[in-house]
């Protein structure tokens, strides 16, 4: 589906998962131990009926735990030299689900790491819980169950907003990894339109958007579209990891998720599959039909996830991605979504656009004496390992970037 010429006005609908009276249960209700089991591997197929339904009703669904976008990674990444070992922790409360963790193992060396399932490319990870069920003990005691698996040395469950329903139980029976992150978000719940968003930028800000819109008008003709998961969707997918990868060659560095050629692989695979790819959701800025700035993105609920966003390199000086940006969000308020999140780190161009920040953690575990070694190098020696590199020259950081993004 694309959509292109778009009114940028709220509509405003029910949402069907917002204020319909489900109560919370209590710990008291809760305090009877809930029953907690382990699923691996094609095991996990069998979970679909229910794993969608848990994701219906859900308190707040995160793209990255849902079944379609798991059941792609999986048949990605599971297979092959360096194939993870996927499993489910899924808490039931007499027989009914009402929690999912989906996590992995890989072997990095001589270890077993556990890791969310849906690494490298998971930005956010959590527990998909049931909407009423957000009880702290259960999970503490399904976090407790997951330590003594015994197929694991070390626990490293990276990028946890302390807004979700896990980072208690991690708080509680882990320890964090390497500092803590901000990862900025746009409130977009009271504005019926981009104007909103305008009237909260600084002067400097909304009169440098003025100044790129005029300039790309002059270039040429501009066009705005919004396409979901398809051949659209697809080619734009494409697109935009190329600029993506182009840019970070340029600039001699490269990222944790296209460190590993599977991730291409699987966001085409994502963005072709109409049926499977609904989450999914692709803008494009292009001028006399020439792509110029591009964004993938997922929308979960009420909220939409700016996933990648590249710029034609061709096309740098336009300042494309600005106007692509504030497009998109556009499209969020029109859409009925709530905020535009932008995920860690707080860089300069993302505070540009708001204050809103969520804090994100990563957390470590060792089961093992060689685990402790690992939880070591995650939680102290790497983070300091990393800020020396960012600080050397390019080049240095091109070949040594490369070695800390597969750690």
């Amino acid at each position: 589906m694309v959509l292109t010429g778009l009114n940028m006005a709220r509509v405003t609908a029910l949402n069907p998962f917002m204020a319909d009276g489900t109560k919370s249960h209590s710990q008291a209700e809760n305090s009877v131990r809930p029953a907690v089991g382990f699923v691996w591997g094609t095991a996990i197929d069998e979970l679909e009926a229910e794993w969608r339904d848990l994701e219906e009703n859900a308190a707040n669904p995160l793209p990255f735990t849902g079944f379609d976008f798991l059941w792609h990674w999986r048949a990605v990444f599971t297979t092959g030299k360096d194939a993870a070992r996927p499993f489910a922790v899924t808490v039931r409360d007499n027989g009914r689900l009402v929690a999912v963790l989906p996590l992995m193992v890989t072997r990095v060396g001589p270890l077993n790491v556990c890791e969310w399932m849906g690494e490298p490319l998971t930005e956010y990870g959590d527990a998909l819980v049931r909407r009423g069920y957000a009880n702290p003990e259960w999970l503490e005691f399904a976090v407790k169950r997951l330590k003594a698996c015994p197929d694991v040395d070390v626990f490293f469950l990276r990028k946890v907003r302390a807004d979700t329903a896990i980072a208690p139980a991690l708080d509680k029976l882990m320890s964090q990894a390497g500092p803590q992150r901000q990862a900025p978000w746009i409130d977009l719940s009271a504005d019926m339109g981009i104007a909103d968003v305008h009237k909260r930028l600084s002067s400097n800000l909304r009169k440098e958007l003025r100044r790129k819109r005029k300039k790309l008008d002059a270039e040429g003709s501009t066009d705005f579209c919004i396409a979901r998961a398809g051949p659209h969707a697809a080619a734009i997918t494409e697109r935009t990891i190329a600029h993506k990868q182009e840019w970070l060659r340029q600039r001699g560095t490269t990222s944790r998720a296209f460190a590993d050629p599977r991730s291409v692989t699987f966001l085409n695979r994502l963005a072709a599959d109409e049926r499977r790819g609904q989450n999914l959701v692709v803008s494009e800025l292009t001028i006399d039909g020439e792509p110029a700035a591009s964004e993938i993105g997922f929308c979960s609920l009420d909220r939409y996830y700016a996933y990648i966003g590249a710029y034609n390199p061709e096309m740098a000086a336009l300042g494309a991605g600005l106007v692509q940006m504030e497009n998109t969000i556009g499209w969020c308020i029109c859409e009925g979504m709530n905020a535009y999140d932008l995920f860690a780190p707080a860089d300069a161009y993302k505070l540009r656009w708001t204050d809103n920040c969520v804090a994100v953690n990563d957390y470590a575990a060792a089961r093992t004496i060689a685990g402790r070694l690992c939880n070591l190098w995650l939680a102290r020696i790497r983070p300091l390992a990393k800020a020396v590199v960012m600080a050397m020259p390019p080049a240095i950081q091109q070949r040594l970037t490369r070695v800390l993004a597969r750690g």
